[in-house]
């Protein structure tokens, strides 16, 4: 009984390799050509199902390999479950979860079981895509109020020159003020 279960079975689903990958522009699917078997004739743009809030366009086959899928058949046409692809992974620790883009040297978020999320990437940018105005770091900051304060203790005063001395100490100190203090890699808007 169990055979023939598993024979059934084995006939709805299998596992194949993703060829390619397209955006379906009637539907904003992503659809992808599978080959079930090797040599076997690729179907066009079967539809690929994944998990609702994360969107994924595998990349094409390359020397390193491929994405593997796992699909139901239903008919000519095959329906794609789930995929995985083993290239460009990064080392996870019991209980941490990575969710990573395609390809070397991606960006990728991972996320570990004492709270801990770490984002890994060229270019991080916070709000929009377009996000340009570099966000602060608070070591930069300090160091540049600090600066100020110096400027400021270390500023001569001359009785009966209503202050003058004192600007100019303080201006002619900070004469290279503001720095930076804006991340090189994290923006937002």
């Amino acid at each position: 009984m169990l055979d023939r279960f598993m024979e059934i079975l084995g006939g709805v689903l299998s596992f194949g390799r993703i060829k390619s990958t397209s955006i379906a522009s009637s539907s904003k699917t992503i659809a992808a050509k599978v080959e079930a078997n090797e040599g076997e004739d690729t179907t066009p743009d079967d539809e690929l199902f994944g998990v609702a809030a994360v969107l994924q366009r595998p990349k094409a086959p390359d020397s390193s390999g491929e994405c593997e899928a796992f699909f139901a058949r239903l008919g000519d046409e095959k329906v794609i479950i789930a995929t995985r692809d083993k290239r460009w992974q990064v080392s996870l620790e019991d209980g941490e979860v990575v969710l990573r883009a395609f390809g070397p040297g991606a960006a990728y978020v991972k996320l570990a079981p004492d709270g801990t999320a770490t984002i890994v990437g060229g270019t991080v940018k916070l709000g929009s895509d377009g996000a340009s105005d570099p966000v602060a770091l608070s070591s930069l900051v300090e160091s540049e109020l600090l600066t100020i304060k110096t400027a400021i203790a270390g500023a001569a005063v001359t009785p009966g020159d209503g202050g003058a001395a004192f600007k100019a100490a303080v201006v002619l100190a900070l004469a290279a003020f503001p720095g930076s203090v804006g991340s090189s890699v994290t923006s937002s808007d």
